[in-house]
């Protein structure tokens, strides 16, 4: 690791030890290479929110043996922060890296996206009648099937054919999906595909507050705390003014900011029953996640730039053997 770089789990009174990879996703990994033999290009998506920690190893080392031409989506552009977007965008650009950022329901960037990366797939017999096979990749719940309902419905005015769900791990099938008509391509769902090891900590807690681990796994008041540390180290401290903290401040401990997500409750309850924190941590744990993950506390990427090479994972480490 980068020794320069502060970790955020040093403010942590505990760090949960991550696994989280289900049976159907051994299965679905096995599915995917041979799936990916068909495919002509990659469309990689990724949380923009956690840029480099959602790229998943095993996706890498996948891309590397195949060699196909890839286009990198960072999904939910609308809760990051702007000015970190652009330094990724430009990071990606320099290594010739093609990047799109924008809102998987909104798609319109990445539509005119597509046309440009079938003309990078090779030619082969019956590629301009069958059309191009782009394979959809990323990690759980990063927004797959949401883009691809959506790309479906502004090329083809078709409605919503993949399964989505709030919750990672919706995803279990993978079918062709026709989304454009000149130049004609369609799109591969797969299941998203977590390491099938004990996460980094590092990774997973970023994973778990941006969703793509399941709250259950790792713990809400865990994730609620990492994210807590997380915000802490951020220059804008628009969240905790969100939080009915003075400008310019932020709280000192864990126990401080459930107690502003709980002044906020009980401000919001105009009157009602006053939520005390002792009956309430969960909850107010919880609370605390949904406010950042849909953006109520303001617009902040979490994974540090320039990028940080975090220690404990390797590819040799995540990939699953034959």
């Amino acid at each position: 690791m980068d020794h320069s770089y502060d970790s955020f789990l040093n403010g942590m009174t505990s760090v949960p030890c991550i696994n989280w990879f289900p049976g159907h996703m051994a299965k679905s990994l096995k599915e995917l290479r041979t799936k990916m033999k068909k495919a002509d290009a990659v469309v990689e998506i990724r949380d923009a929110r956690i840029p480099f920690t959602s790229a998943n190893p095993i996706l890498d080392e996948l891309l590397k043996e195949k060699n196909l031409p890839r286009l990198i989506f960072f999904n939910k552009l609308d809760l990051a922060d702007p000015i970190t977007s652009q330094k990724v965008e430009t990071y990606y650009r320099k290594q010739s890296v093609p990047v799109v950022f924008g809102r998987a329901i909104a798609p319109n960037k990445l539509k005119t996206m597509i046309p440009k990366l079938v003309a990078r797939v090779p030619q082969r017999i019956g590629l301009a009648s069958v059309g191009a096979a782009l394979m959809v990749v990323g990690m759980p719940n990063v927004g797959k099937s949401t883009l691809i309902n959506s790309l479906r419905h502004v090329n083809t005015r078709r409605g919503k054919v993949a399964k989505t769900g709030a919750k990672p791990g919706v995803t279990r099938h993978i079918a062709p999906i026709e989304v454009c008509a000149k130049p004609k391509a369609y799109l591969l769902d797969s299941p998203g595909i977590m390491m099938p090891s004990n996460v980094n900590p590092e990774l997973g807690l970023r994973l778990a507050v941006a969703g793509m681990i399941k709250d259950s796994i790792v713990g809400e008041e865990s994730s609620a705390e990492a994210l807590f540390c997380l915000l802490r180290n951020q220059n804008d401290k628009t969240w905790s003014q969100k939080l009915l903290f003075r400008k310019g401040t932020s709280p000192d401990t864990f126990e401080d900011c459930l107690l502003g997500v709980q002044n906020l409750l009980n401000r919001r309850n105009n009157g009602g029953d006053a939520i005390q924190l002792e009956d309430t941590r969960a909850e107010l744990s919880r609370h605390f996640l949904a406010c950042y993950r849909s953006g109520q506390l303001g617009r902040y990427t979490l994974d540090p730039f320039p990028p940080v090479d975090f220690a404990g994972i390797t590819v040799a480490e995540t990939v699953v053997a034959e």
